[in-house]
């Protein structure tokens, strides 16, 4: 979710069908990093947000773009 030009997002493990874990980080685009949340202190991790999701309910990102997007 987008407010106050903070991004939230949550990461699920679908790596494994056993493994239900999640955890929720929030990236603030003023200070230009991730500010709480599994991972904040850890300096050079990348969030990758496809502006065209935004406040959508699911992914805008299909076909040839899910094929290019990191």
């Amino acid at each position: 979710t987008l407010a106050n030009n903070e991004l939230s997002v949550s990461i699920y493990n679908f790596g494994s069908t056993s493994n239900t874990a999640n955890d929720s980080i929030a990236y603030s685009g003023a200070q230009q990093g991730l500010v709480t949340g599994n991972g904040a202190d850890k300096i050079g991790m990348t969030v990758y947000v496809f502006d065209n999701d935004l406040e959508q309910t699911g992914s805008t990102c299909n076909d040839a773009c899910k094929d290019i997007w990191p």
